[in-house]
């Protein structure tokens, strides 16, 4: 179990505190924990379970920075966080987990388009409620929304140009009829475009030989 991972991981950890690879397993599993215990509704056990994870994720990362795949996992759980603070309604929380995870892969097109993505996920959550929506909700929700499109179009600068996959994604098509969606689009097909006319011919591989037998 998940558990017993995590209570495997901590005693090593305990004994050999330089040890970063099990850093990283035992934040994966306390991610796993974190995911149960939201699953459950226990926010509380959630809550300390991320903590945890967190803790040891960015204890590897901070340790070791030039690892990209401690980088990667502190990027991905900082994401799962934020869905679970803006389930729980912390919006400006969620927003700052999101953007951290965003910063420490600053260069990956497809994570910035990630975190462009999940600001739109939380918009879509705060457009579907059937409960009124505070005023400052709503100016956070204008607001994520103006921070979405400015992070979908750093990533197509970045070399994200999935057009297909914006438009299959239901939290960006609520927004299509936006000016501003409509821009990401033809900027999207347009550098994919540009890119796919720039790309260097391949070389053409040996004819056969006519004359072998």
């Amino acid at each position: 179990s998940f558990q017993r991972a995590a209570t495997i991981f901590q005693s090593i950890v305990d004994r050999q505190p330089d040890d970063l690879r099990t850093h990283e397993k035992l934040s994966g599993a306390m991610s796993d924990i974190a995911t149960l215990h939201f699953d459950k509704g226990d926010r509380a056990a959630a809550e300390a379970a991320w903590e945890t994870s967190l803790e040891h994720g960015r204890m590897a990362h901070t340790k070791a920075p030039q690892v990209a795949i401690f980088r990667q996992q502190l990027a991905r759980r900082l994401s799962g966080r934020a869905y679970h603070r803006a389930a729980w309604g912390e919006w400006n929380l969620a927003l700052v987990d999101l953007t951290e995870s965003r910063e420490l892969l600053a260069e990956n097109a497809f994570q910035s388009y990630a975190t462009a993505q999940g600001l739109v996920d939380f918009v879509t959550a705060i457009d579907s409620s059937d409960e009124p929506v505070p005023a400052g909700v709503a100016t956070w929700r204008d607001d994520a929304v103006t921070k979405a499109f400015v992070w979908l179009n750093e990533a197509i600068d970045l070399g994200f140009h999935d057009v297909r996959l914006v438009e299959s994604v239901e939290s960006w098509a609520r927004l299509k009829d936006l000016p501003e969606y409509k821009a990401a689009l033809r900027k999207m097909t347009a550098a994919r475009v540009k890119s796919e006319q720039t790309e260097p011919e391949k070389p053409a591989g040996p004819r056969p030989d006519s004359t072998q037998q």
